[in-house]
Parts: C-alpha cells; sequence; structure tokens
C-alpha cells in the first residue's frame, strides 16, 4: 500500500497550493525519507515522503526518526502532510481486489 493509497483512504487531498513555500523548501534541502542517511536526519532536516512510497516503510522510519508529521510529495508537489499517529491507526494491509 503506497502513501497515495492512505491519504485517499483518509481524507480528501483538496486544495494544496498554500504548500508553495513548504515545496521550495523540500526541494532546496530536503532528504527522501526513504533514501536519507541516517546521519543526515538530523533535527531540522526537512525530510518528505513520496507519494508512492511504501507506507508500511515510511511508518517505520518516521517512528525511528521521532517525526510525528511529513509532507508527501507527488510531482514536485505537496500533497498532504501525513500525521504518524493517523498512520499508526490506519488499517495498512494491502486490499482484496
Amino acid at each position: 500500500m503506497t502513501l497515495e493509497d492512505v491519504i485517499a483512504d483518509l481524507r480528501d487531498i483538496g486544495d494544496t497550493d498554500g504548500f508553495g513555500w513548504l515545496e521550495k523548501l523540500l526541494t532546496e534541502e530536503g532528504h527522501d525519507i526513504l533514501t536519507a542517511e541516517d546521519g543526515s536526519m538530523v533535527r531540522g532536516t526537512p525530510v518528505y515522503a513520496r507519494a508512492d512510497a511504501d507506507a508500511i516503510e515510511v511508518q517505520r522510519r518516521m517512528a525511528q526518526f521521532h517525526i510525528r508529521n511529513l509532507p508527501v510529495v507527488k510531482d514536485g508537489h505537496v500533497i498532504a502532510i501525513l500525521d504518524l499517529v493517523e498512520l499508526a491507526q490506519h488499517d495498512l494491509t494491502p486490499k482484496a481486489i
């Protein structure tokens, strides 16, 4: 299950035009949570997750690095801010087809 699937289940993504400043910050200084080295995950370093990332792995990394809220990016745009508690409460098992 990807983060995009989780976000669709949790809420309507809605208008994300107000995230322009965050998109710029992530582009210039951010690290993808799944590919960042442990040493680069220091306090103050902006991190994000791609919308197509595995939700369980993102949840694990968020917990490991004590990240409560995480921007989710698709095609260079922030589509949601993911909350660790909300993600933990969501059923992440793949849905049967």
